[in-house]
């Protein structure tokens, strides 16, 4: 319970176009193993750009029906909050 994993480049191992399809069981193994409270998602963009657009990698996540709403916010940056106890303000 005192580690965390980077989840990122998800995009980059696909075998597929966008939106990725073929990388949802895989990364299911990875939610199941470490929870969600543990995984902390990016796009690798500094590897990424080659394969994919940034919208691509960002929208991949954001529009899968393959994550609750729950699930995706902590994915994408709920867990990076409570990791570095971080409390973002609103703009």
């Amino acid at each position: 319970r005192n580690a965390v994993i980077k989840v990122s480049g998800a995009c980059t191992l696909s075998r597929e176009p966008y939106p990725f399809p073929d990388v949802w069981d895989p990364l299911a193994r990875v939610f199941d193993a470490w929870g969600f409270e543990r995984c902390l998602w990016g796009t690798d963009w500094t590897r990424a750009f080659a394969v994919v657009n940034y919208e691509q990698a960002v929208e991949a996540f954001r529009q899968t029906d393959r994550l609750s709403d729950r699930e995706r916010a902590m994915l994408m940056g709920g867990a990076c909050a409570k990791v570095y106890r971080w409390s973002p303000k609103n703009a």
